[in-house]
């Protein structure tokens, strides 16, 4: 059985959706029905073209380069809810962020570090101000 992919690029190059598009519902009484679930369209199409790359999950090697192949996989999950906008008018607004997770070799205990994008590299960036 071959698997069908929600997204194909097309001839001209362009990424399009072909996955479900159908609305699951639910009986509520004799004569009326409520969606019961969205559909892959509207949850795959629904992040507006101005909102540039929301996210990104990449392994990186000590030195902030990408890692390839096997070693690049992802061996852990993350959940996402997003994006929230709250003040457009921050400073922040619209610059590029990473967290990076790791595990404090002495304590073993995981930890995390925000970076933004800055003068063409990744640097260390302390939202609060306070040096944690």
């Amino acid at each position: 059985m071959r698997k069908a992919h929600s997204f194909v690029k097309n001839t001209d190059g362009n990424v399009e959706y072909k996955g479900d598009s159908n609305i699951r519902e639910q009986r509520i009484d004799a004569s009326r029905r409520m969606p019961a679930a969205e559909n892959g369209e509207t949850i795959f199409q629904s992040v507006p073209s101005g909102a540039g790359y929301v996210a990104e999950a990449v392994k990186t090697d000590a030195s902030g380069s990408p890692l390839t192949g096997p070693a690049a996989r992802n061996d852990g999950s993350v959940t996402f809810n997003g994006p929230q906008v709250v003040d457009v008018n921050n400073a922040d607004y619209g610059d590029s962020f990473r967290l990076n997770f790791a595990e404090d070799a002495a304590s073993g205990e995981p930890t995390v570090s925000v970076q933004r994008f800055e003068s063409g590299t990744w640097a260390a960036y302390d939202p609060a101000g306070d040096g944690v």
